[in-house]
Formats: structure tokens, C-alpha cells, sequence
């Protein structure tokens, strides 16, 4: 689908910057009614740049998802090993234990890796 320079704008403004569709609107002299109608419109555009955007953030921080798994394992043990070290009774354990939760939290949701990230971590362990 050709699009034009305003909703190349849009575009940009919208999933790059993050704007709202009033703010939007104000930058580029579009109604936000019409910016409502575009982003139904340009919905796989969105999607392609957002996920080109994600890609080009992974490849540019040298982060990719299994280097992120492996970094909240880490940072998991290593708050798992000084909480148990603590006995209560001295300094502020409740923020070191809700940080403990959150880790575990995130831990947990990024043990659901799909096939690929799972093939680039079977890559990773026989490379070493």
C-alpha cells in the first residue's frame, strides 16, 4: 500500500515517538478522527516498523532474549543468595524481597521462549 508523506508522519510519530493522536494531530494539521482511521488502515505498516524498530534495538544493545533470560537468572540467583543470608532482624529486607518477586516474576515469564530463541540458545551452549 503507498502511503503519503502525512501518514509516513503518522507513522513515525505514532510508533516511534509513542505520541498520542491529539498530539499528533496538533504536529501534522490531521483531525484525530482521520489519524483513528489510519491506524486501522496502516496496521500491518505499524506492526512491521514497530517489530523492525524491536530488531534494530536487540542487534544495536546486543541483547537478544536468551542474553536477557540468562541476565534475570543471574541477577535472580544473586538476590536468592542475599536474601537467604538476611535474618530479618536489621536492615530494609522488604524492598530486597519485593525486588526478590519481581525478578522471579519476570524469570518466569521469560522461561516461555519460542523455538527459534531456544535454537539460538542450543547454538550458544555448543559454540562455547
Amino acid at each position: 500500500m503507498l502511503i503519503n508523506e502525512k501518514q509516513q508522519m503518522f507513522l513515525n510519530l505514532r510508533v516511534l515517538d509513542g505520541k498520542s493522536f491529539d498530539v499528533i494531530s496538533q504536529e501534522i494539521d490531521v483531525p484525530v478522527h482521520v489519524l483513528k482511521e489510519w491506524s486501522v488502515m496502516l496496521l500491518d505498516n505499524m506492526e512491521e516498523m514497530r517489530a523492525d524498530e524491536l530488531d534494530r534495538i536487540s542487534s544495536d544493545s546486543g541483547i537478544t532474549r536468551i542474553q536477557h533470560y540468562r541476565n534475570l537468572a543471574n541477577l535472580y540467583k544473586r538476590l536468592k543468595e542475599e536474601l537467604d543470608k538476611r535474618d530479618f532482624s536489621g536492615l530494609p529486607t522488604d524492598k530486597l524481597y519485593y525486588l526478590f518477586n519481581d525478578v522471579h516474576e519476570k524469570f518466569g515469564e521469560s522461561m516461555e521462549m519460542s523455538d527459534d530463541d531456544w535454537y539460538d540458545y542450543l547454538d550458544d551452549e555448543f559454540d562455547d
